[in-house]
């Protein structure tokens, strides 16, 4: 049996099969959803299309823009007593940060270099000393490479304790220096 052609206007053949089940006795189709697979080629789980860092470290802590995010207290970095002079251990642990914030993925970031101070002595005296003491981790990240232009360091003073100042151990845990990314 020969089956019924339709042309169109167009001039496109369609088969006008009248043997062929209707719609409604077929059922409705199987709706399979789309879905673009969104690529994510660095793995730090912020998709290509968004992602200006696109070379950051598989798991890295990222910001939004899939840049490496650089947070935490850095542990030893130390000043002489009473002073912003940094200990050599300091020097080396800055060494290593500012490596680190040369690379590439940091670019554009803004990071706050926050200095702390223990409550010996006087309020105000501890406050200039932390402003000091951040301004000079500042300025050796600086000479180390790192760009000015994301760096900005403030000092805290006696705020933000982590441990009480009983004891001269509890009281190394309040003198510090802590970075963290200005969002």
């Amino acid at each position: 049996m020969k089956l019924p052609l339709l042309i169109t206007a167009a001039g496109v053949v369609v088969s006008m099969n009248v043997h062929a089940a209707s719609l409604e006795e077929c059922g409705p189709a199987e709706q399979v959803p789309f879905q673009s697979t969104p690529t994510d080629l660095d793995g730090d789980g912020v998709q290509d299309h968004v992602d200006t860092c696109p070379e950051s470290s598989k798991g890295a802590t990222v910001n939004k823009q899939g840049c490496a995010v650089f947070r935490g207290n850095l542990e030893g970095v130390g000043f002489e007593v009473g002073s912003a002079k940094l200990t050599r251990k300091a020097r080396t642990i800055l060494n290593e940060a500012a490596a680190e914030l040369s690379q590439q993925q940091y670019s554009g970031t803004l990071i706050l270099i926050a200095a702390y101070a223990d409550e010996q002595g006087w309020a105000l005296k501890n406050q200039t000393l932390s402003e000091k003491r951040a301004n000079t981790v500042k300025q050796y990240l600086v000479k180390k490479g790192v760009d000015p232009r994301m760096l900005h360091a403030s000092g805290f003073g006696e705020a933000g304790a982590l441990a009480s100042n009983k004891t001269k151990a509890c009281r190394t845990h309040n003198r510090r220096v802590e970075f963290s990314v200005i969002e």
